[in-house]
């Protein structure tokens, strides 16, 4: 997998590693060229300055446009990128006519390996190889000593293998390290949804505990009250068994005597017919009342 195959995904910390390394590479770069600037004008003005003022004036305007395009218009800030790079490298060639100066380009593709993959990779390869064989040709820089094209062609060539080696280990080791962390990741969303189910059962536990925790209060209040009602109702019982005993007493004790000695009032005789069988009636009848009571 490729870096520009890495800007596709759709997390925010893959891409974000890609534009942090083109950022990185870019600051790194246009760095040193700067330190070589002011070292090159102060230590030989007469061979640098001015002439070196263009290729600095270009490199900090590409420098600047990159980074201005790294976020939102990622391959075009690598195209501003290499293509200033080609151009500052033919510009300084042209001017000070030393053909070490093209032997630069070869660090182009390992650049390019890291920044824009195997595709672009190849893309700046071709470039370099054409613009070498037929710049010359056109009389835009002056012809190449004998090797110089062959040397920034293979230059090219072990640059651009030695990047993809290293960067191919790297890329694998990368996504890799991407997988697991949004595995991770996912396992800790996971968790959390299921730390934060955990905790409504809880909650609902929790409620439920405190309802029958008022149930329970709510029992032993009705039973409390359903003792003293029965307390009460024994109560009621005695009290109106109480009243109830002390005249049906007077009206077995009357009932009593007249049933078994009716000569305590009259001879039978003169009792008025019938009157001692309701007597009868009456104690037997109030024996059977004291019972229930």
């Amino acid at each position: 997998m490729s870096w520009l195959r890495t800007l596709t995904r759709t997390d925010n910390e893959s891409r974000e590693l890609v534009v942090t390394t083109s950022r990185n590479l870019i600051f790194i770069v246009g760095g040193l060229y700067m330190m070589w600037h002011f070292v090159a004008t102060l230590t030989w003005p007469r061979t640098f300055s001015p002439s070196l003022w263009g290729s600095t004036l270009l490199m900090l305007a590409m420098v600047i446009v990159s980074l201005q395009l790294l976020e939102k218009h990622y391959l075009l800030a690598q195209a501003v990128w290499l293509g200033g790079l080609v151009a500052i490298i033919f510009e300084a060639y042209a001017v000070y006519l030393r053909p070490e100066i093209l032997l630069m380009l070869v660090f182009l593709p390992l650049m390019a390996i890291v920044t824009v993959g195997l595709g672009g990779t190849l893309f700046v390869f071709f470039s370099i190889v054409g613009l070498v064989n037929f710049l010359p040709e056109l009389d835009i820089i002056p012809a190449l000593p004998p090797g110089y094209i062959a040397g920034v062609v293979l230059g090219c060539i072990f640059t651009g293998f030695f990047g993809w080696g290293l960067s191919n280990n790297l890329l694998s080791a990368i996504d890799a390290a991407a997988y697991h962390f949004n595995e991770a990741r996912r396992l800790l969303d996971d968790t959390r949804r299921h730390r934060a189910e955990v905790a409504v059962m809880l909650k609902d536990r929790n409620q439920a505990n405190y309802q029958l925790e008022r149930v329970n209060q709510m029992l032993n209040y009705a039973r409390r009250r359903a003792d003293e009602a029965r307390i009460d109702r024994d109560r009621f019982v005695l009290a109106v068994s109480h009243e109830l005993r002390s005249p049906l007493n007077f009206i077995l004790g009357f009932s009593d005597l007249m049933v078994n000695s009716p000569e305590t009032y009259a001879p039978a005789q003169e009792w008025p017919l019938g009157l001692y069988d309701d007597v009868q009636e009456i104690y037997r009848s109030r024996r059977h009342l004291l019972g229930l009571i």
